[in-house]
């Protein structure tokens, strides 16, 4: 359960980054972020700030598949549960702010993709604290 839980993220976050990439890359799709200030493109600051998000999901990624013991399995890197307590944190965060964005399509999109990553998150810091 807990590979499956940790794979579960890594997908739902590597699925975000590639749409972050695509804000980045000039996309219109800005509907969908940022609160929902932007139709179309997302302005130049924007663009830069979804490049770097998409470097920390892949990272979140990473994190999750090595402390679910997917990939690097026997290697323990202690810190890794600290970090995944700050997604965690983060992830609820960002689901409230996604609940109450004024863009309907952020909303009814990125909540429920925040809020599983956040649940799976709880659950894994529970199997395994």
């Amino acid at each position: 359960m807990l590979e499956f839980l940790g794979i579960f993220n890594a997908v739902l976050f590597l699925g975000i980054a590639v749409f972050q990439l695509l804000l980045a890359f000039g996309k219109p799709l800005a509907e969908y972020s940022y609160g929902g200030r932007f139709t179309g493109v997302l302005p130049l600051p924007f663009r830069v700030a979804s490049f770097v998000s998409s470097l920390f999901l892949v990272a979140f990624a990473f994190v999750y598949l090595q402390y679910t013991g997917f990939i690097f399995p026997g290697i323990d890197f202690p810190f890794f549960k600290w970090l995944i307590v700050g997604i965690v944190i983060f992830l609820f965060i960002n689901t409230v702010g996604n609940l109450a964005s004024q863009s309907k399509k952020e909303k009814f999109v990125m909540s429920p993709l925040s809020a599983l990553a956040c649940l799976a998150g709880v659950i894994i810091l529970v199997l395994t604290w």
